[in-house]
């Protein structure tokens, strides 16, 4: 290992303990030696423009001509040199980030010097365009890292995917598994990644018993991968024998790569094993559970995992569910059950939790101690409820475990009540949805936008519109919308993006200041939505509002690839009347001109490109930073890429 690369780093080391939360990249103590092309730095930019793969050219340093039979040269003039080419990948020393810049001699994989059975791991992920990477969870498992923004139908290949391996034998080959959705972001942008992998079981013997599991994916908050088995190393694996403890592994042979905010939690193993559920299912209005067992079944059957969908019916039913537990190590064991409707529970007949009222919804938590060997699980739940969808779930923990999850990820959903979905989808024309929309806050939370509209695109990229303060509220790609909170039953008026949105801001954005330090009001003042008018071709809406009374309209639509919008904003009345006002593009705790042109918002979260000829400036606030352009008689127009 190159020593210069261990200047200034600050020594933490990684302590491998079941149920501890351990942060890496301040020291490499906890890594193999590499060649040097990983590296830890303090800050990382990435040009979103430039692919990685592109390499400059190199002119000769005289233009020179051949003539005649005697191929007699003639020297010119030496031309300028081009200007340098841009750089897809810059950096700056200092601690926190670590950073792959790989080339031909320098492209090792960086490897954990611990190990890890079951763990969680999350990261903050930034990728270069055109460039490719992967974590391996044991050395063996890789889930994908790679810059594939914008695409509209992923692979195994794409960021998120779980890899295939490169078997021939039928018999050893696995396929791969693609996320679920796209929510990859674009190149630069930093995106999250929160990983829980389940390590391969062994017997006494040494022979597999179970595969290795992704027990959930989740990529910029969304879960695009539960419960996947995977029978069989993947390709680039560091050996092709499966083992209960291997190192975490970054490749580091296909581009640059960054990663920051590593957290570690090793979990010990759940040694509990559920057999198949049996279960009956009753049909009528039942207000007691008493009333249920009094009943007969309709119908019966086996589930693998607890699942409160196994029948047709949305309410007025009743379900009876048992199994068996098997447990391995004696010792104190943490059961919690979600439920929607009545509910009982018993463990080796004995009751531990019980709730008899059919519109409840809850969960219910008992500890036991259990000897170790089979017991029996039994459940009854039952709903008189059209308001509550079904929902059942079980959890599962004992000390130095997270939650273990026994139930299917259909019959616990993670929003609550929300029956089967009623989607909304984008045509072969845009589309609007008018409709509640909640928002993220800077204070964490939600903030409920009362008067806004989601405009979907046949391109795929989607936006939701605050009429109340003109502003171009959020963005996301992929499917458009989920109603299901509007339109099912009573309904509460509100509608979900489907894609990860990113948000931008929550104040009104235009404003007629004094000068340029002036603040923008903190509440909505001076501005009057007069509606929208739709493009009778495009479908695309054009919003219309007043400031002070000078009217203002805003148009956005995809840009030309497709993968990003472009927001105009002009006058339209006299030209004249847009002085004096000035229009807020972003804000965010930090905001930095790229070497791209674009400005990279509130740590690299997102980009903004001018598209007019306006020069926006960088102000500080109490909020932060804004990103402020002064507007004149043309029209102020920018491109948002995230």
């Amino acid at each position: 290992m190159k020593h210069w690369l261990l200047v200034g780093l600050l020594a933490v080391a990684h302590v491998s303990v079941s149920g501890q939360t351990t942060t890496q990249l301040k020291s490499m103590e906890g890594f193999q030696p590499q060649a040097g092309n990983w590296q830890i730095v303090g800050a990382v930019t990435m040009n979103p423009t430039v692919d990685v793969h592109e390499q400059p050219s190199t002119p000769p340093a005289t233009m020179e001509a051949t003539t005649g039979k005697k191929k007699r040269k003639k020297r010119g003039a030496i031309p300028p040199p081009p200007p340098p080419k841009p750089q897809a990948v810059s950096f700056e020393q200092g601690t926190g980030i670590l950073l792959n810049m790989n080339n031909d001699s320098l492209n090792d994989a960086l490897v954990t010097s611990w190990e890890h059975g079951d763990v969680s791991v999350s990261f903050d992920v930034m990728i270069p365009k055109g460039s490719n990477s992967g974590v391996y969870f044991q050395g063996r498992y890789e889930v994908q890292l790679f810059d594939s923004y914008g695409v509209r139908q992923p692979g195994f290949s794409d960021i998120g995917g779980i890899y295939r391996n490169w078997e021939s034998t039928p018999a050893r080959q696995w396929i791969g598994k693609a996320p679920t959705v796209n929510v990859a972001k674009a190149p630069g942008t930093w995106q999250q990644m929160t990983i829980q992998f389940r390590a391969p079981r062994f017997d006494e013997a040494g022979n597999k018993i179970q595969h290795a599991r992704f027990d959930m994916v989740k990529l910029n908050g969304q879960i695009i991968h539960a419960q996947v088995e995977v029978p069989h190393p993947t390709g680039g694996a560091i050996s092709p024998q499966e083992v209960e403890m291997g190192p975490l592994l970054f490749q580091g042979d296909h581009g640059p790569v960054a990663i920051r905010n590593l957290k570690v939690r090793h979990m010990a193993p759940m040694d509990l094993e559920i057999g198949e559920w049996q279960y009956e299912v009753y049909e009528g209005e039942f207000r007691a559970l008493d009333q249920v067992k009094a009943a007969t079944a309709t119908a019966t059957g086996t589930t693998p995992a607890l699942n409160c969908r196994v029948m047709e019916a949305e309410n007025k039913y009743g379900l009876h569910f048992t199994t068996q537990v098997e447990i391995v190590e004696a010792g104190e064991y943490t059961f919690r059950i979600g439920y929607a409707g009545g509910i009982q529970m018993l463990v080796d007949g004995e009751e531990y939790a019980k709730e008899d009222k059919g519109a409840a919804r809850g969960e219910r938590k008992f500890t036991l101690n259990l000897t170790a060997g089979k017991h029996e699980l039994e459940i009854w739940n039952y709903k008189f409820a059209p308001w509550r969808a079904p929902r059942l779930g079980l959890f599962i923990r004992k000390p130095g475990t997270d939650d273990a999850t026994y139930h299917d990820a259909d019959s616990y959903p993670v929003s609550r009540d929300l029956p089967k979905p009623i989607y909304v989808e984008a045509e072969s024309r845009a589309s609007t949805l008018r409709g509640f929309v909640d928002v993220k806050n800077a204070e964490g939370g939600n903030t409920r936008l009362s008067h806004s509209i989601g405009v979907s695109n046949p391109e795929g990229v989607h936006y939701v519109f605050d009429l109340q303060r003109g502003l171009l509220a959020g963005a996301w790609r992929g499917d458009f919308a989920n109603a299901t909170p509007m339109w099912n039953s009573r309904g509460n008026g509100s509608f979900k993006p489907r894609g990860a949105i990113e948000y931008t801001f929550l104040q009104q954005p235009i404003a007629k200041l004094s000068d340029s330090l002036q603040a923008f009001p903190s509440e909505v003042d001076g501005l009057l939505s007069k509606g929208y008018t739709i493009d009778r071709e495009s479908g695309r809406p054009s919003f219309q509002y007043a400031v002070n009374g000078t009217m203002f309209q805003s148009d956005i639509q995809p840009s030309e690839d497709g993968h990003a919008l472009v927001h105009e904003i002009k006058a339209i009345e006299e030209a004249s009347n847009a002085e004096g006002y000035y229009y807020k593009l972003a804000e965010g705790s930090a905001i930095s001109l790229n070497p791209s042109g674009a400005y990279a918002i509130d740590g690299q979260r997102y980009f903004l490109q001018m598209k007019s000829a306006h020069v926006p400036f960088i102000r500080s606030t109490d909020r932060g930073m804004e990103l402020v352009v002064r507007m004149d008689q043309s029209p102020v127009a920018y491109e948002m890429m995230w």
